[in-house]
């Protein structure tokens, strides 16, 4: 199962298609987040869309996106504002004004890691829609191997194998070469859960 956290954003309908693509996939506005959590269950996925405005503009759900965050038997995606909020709220990133606000302008991703998944991503053109940017402040999360920059140096993706996937770009944008690459950890996920009986050792990007 699928749940997308619908933040009201003109671009839900391309990406909630794209994850019916892959299973069934439920809308629940994000005010109704709360009430979500109790049917919540293990294996499932949960979305978080793109919207408007600023995380702190969402602060309502902070202490639901907390407890989301600690568990480890669902996958997190998020992707534009839903990024900021998971990171923000569950790894204690901050948000802030981008130096370089990108609205419909595509750039290209980097990584110099050594995780041979994400080597395929190092210099995939994406497209941005966003005023904001992340940086990772917590230093006893050690997710560096974990990320993705985009060419002018803000993070762009956060990849934790089997937990979650975050994305400052749009993966269902037409300037996003490639966007099923993106909801492929995904699929991972469901396929895993459901045939192995969510056992399998690691799922990477």
């Amino acid at each position: 199962m699928i749940h997308f956290i619908d933040f009201d954003d003109s671009f839900n309908l391309n990406i909630v298609e794209n994850l019916r693509r892959i299973s069934h996939c439920e809308v629940t506005h994000f005010s109704l987040l709360d009430s979500l959590y109790s049917k919540i269950k293990a294996k499932d996925v949960i979305c978080f869309g793109p919207g408007p405005g600023h995380v702190d503009d969402y602060k309502e759900i902070n202490r639901t996106v907390s407890k989301l965050a600690l568990r480890d038997d669902i996958f997190l995606m998020g992707i534009c504002l839903g990024h900021q909020i998971l990171l923000k709220t569950g790894f204690e990133a901050v948000v802030k004004k981008s130096p370089r606000p990108m609205h419909g302008r595509t750039i290209k991703l980097v990584y110099d890691g050594n995780r041979q998944d994400l080597k395929k991503l190092h210099a995939q053109v994406v497209q941005r829609y966003n005023s904001w940017c992340v940086e990772i402040s917590n230093k006893d999360i050690n997710i560096l191997e974990d990320t993705l920059t985009d060419s002018l140096g803000e993070l762009a993706l956060v990849s934790i194998p089997n937990r979650l996937l975050t994305m400052q770009f749009h993966p269902e944008s037409v300037g996003t070469y490639c966007p099923d690459i993106f909801f492929q950890p995904v699929a991972a996920f469901l396929r895993y859960s459901i045939y192995d009986g969510n056992n399998q050792a690691k799922r990477n990007l």
